[in-house]
């Protein structure tokens, strides 16, 4: 048998398919928070270091020093900055697996508190999420199991 059968090759999503162009959107929503989440703590940190210095300056403590002092502060205003500024070298922009992990864990695919059942006892729980969700991955790629 020389031909490749491809289940379900009339039901593959195509390039103007509407399901598919919600996926992606929820994708993309999925990545933005992610990033953002990844984001906010960078900014705060940096937020309070220039706070810090114009806090300071508002008390007019640049005032009270006398110049060598009030140089050797700014220098460790500035200073402090740029170590509040370290957290953006190791930002990373999320990419789709970090997307489509959060919408699976969003999709309620065996998470949080359920109902005995047979289907959901604790070694059941212990089975990891894309399993129970009927996903598995091949070539990078999150794919349906078949039923």
């Amino acid at each position: 048998m020389t031909e490749a059968i491809v289940p379900n090759a009339d039901r593959a999503p195509r390039r103007g398919d509407p399901a598919r162009a919600l996926i992606e959107a929820a994708l993309q929503r999925a990545r933005l928070a992610i990033f953002w989440e990844r984001l906010w703590p960078a900014l705060a940190t940096l937020a309070t270091g220039v706070g810090v210095f114009l806090a300071l300056s508002w008390l007019g403590l640049w005032l009270w020093l006398p110049p060598l002092a009030r140089a050797a502060g700014v220098i460790a205003c500035g200073l402090i900055a740029l170590a509040a500024a370290a957290p953006f070298i190791f930002l990373r922009v999320p990419d789709s697996r970090d997307g489509l992990t959060r919408l699976i864990a969003a999709a309620g695919c065996g998470i949080g508190r359920q109902p005995r059942s047979p289907t959901n006892s604790p070694s059941r729980r212990k089975i990891p999420i894309r399993w129970r969700c009927g996903m598995r991955m091949s070539n990078g790629r999150w794919l349906r199991r078949a039923p």
